[in-house]
């Protein structure tokens, strides 16, 4: 169960870039979008690539990462790692 779970996940979050799914890009990651017609025309080696420039992406916002640990040292918060309260507030993908 956790497993599919897991893999569910994952799927959902290779769709967001392309614009489908339940996980959409937040405007400051429209860059990476791919429009899915072209994405499945890219050879397997070009859609590796689009993946992985997505999952590598360095968070664009420092003042997010700030609020979100309450702390101006960003080098010492993990803004993965956060409560359900500040998902609630701070979302880099939001559910459409």
């Amino acid at each position: 169960m956790i497993g599919t779970t897991v893999k569910r996940q994952r799927t959902e979050e290779e769709l967001a870039p392309l614009g489908i799914g339940e996980l959409k890009l937040d405007s400051l990651y429209q860059d990476l979008a791919v429009h899915e017609t072209v994405f499945y025309k890219k050879t397997e080696q070009q859609k590796v690539a689009v993946l992985k420039k997505f999952k590598n992406q360095q968070v664009k916002s420092q003042d997010v990462i700030s609020q979100i640990s309450g702390s101006d040292d960003c080098t010492t918060s993990n803004p993965l790692s956060v409560s359900a309260e500040q998902v609630e507030s701070f979302a880099y993908l939001s559910k459409s």
